[in-house]
């Protein structure tokens, strides 16, 4: 959360300071603030600890293609009457903000796919989803296991808590199944694999391993 705010305080502060012609090193240097929070945000990954019986691996990091797509159309919106030859202040401190943006995913991307952290735990019966948005939920609470309408995630329904949607293509197959089976054991409720979770995870003869 702290990050978020972090965040949040910034970007308020540089689109203010866009309206009222701030000078262009102050701009740039919130936008260097900006790549700087959003990369010790997501390396908070890396540096959280947690027991575990069980643990999963990400071996890459899933993308915001719609955070992209309103990025570019924003960007190209700013610069469409621009000529790059003559830029003012306001049109350099966005292309700023945007490569920031950019620039910190590229990062954090190459990290997961060469250090693969571990960004889900089962200890006990407690679930953890290791991300920015940290989530820990009782799997005894489990009650639903299913597919997004976007097929790109894992939907675990849990009582008297939102949901959790966890990115299945950052993890192995193999893996994913002894995870999905974890689950269904641990529920007290009649959870169970859907036939298009089943398909998209084959049960395999694979040992759990943390």
């Amino acid at each position: 959360m702290k990050y978020y705010v972090t965040i949040l305080c910034i970007t308020s502060v540089f689109f203010l300071g866009l309206f009222l012609d701030f000078p262009l090193w102050l701009l740039i240097t919130l936008n260097m603030l900006i790549f700087a929070t959003l990369l010790f945000w997501e390396l908070s990954v890396f540096t959280n600890k947690f027991k575990g019986d069980f643990a999963l691996k990400s071996y890459k990091k899933s993308l915001d293609l719609l955070k992209y797509l309103g990025l570019f159309m924003f960007v190209f919106l700013v610069f469409e009457k621009s000529s790059w030859n003559d830029l003012s202040t306001f049109e350099m401190s966005i292309l700023f903000f945007a490569v920031a943006i950019v620039s910190a995913d590229i990062i954090v991307y190459s990290l997961y796919k060469l250090k693969h952290p571990a960004t889900i735990f089962i200890h006990n019966d407690e679930f953890i989803f290791n991300n920015c948005w940290l989530k820990k939920r009782n799997l005894k609470n489990l009650n639903y296991i299913g597919i997004s309408p976007l097929a790109g995630e894992l939907v675990l329904g849990f009582i008297k808590k939102r949901d959790v949607l966890l990115p299945f293509r950052e993890y192995d197959k193999k893996e994913f199944r002894a995870f999905l089976e974890i689950l269904v054991e641990k529920s007290e409720h009649n959870v169970y694999l859907t036939e298009k979770v089943q398909n998209k995870f084959p049960a395999t003869s694979l040992e759990r391993t943390v």
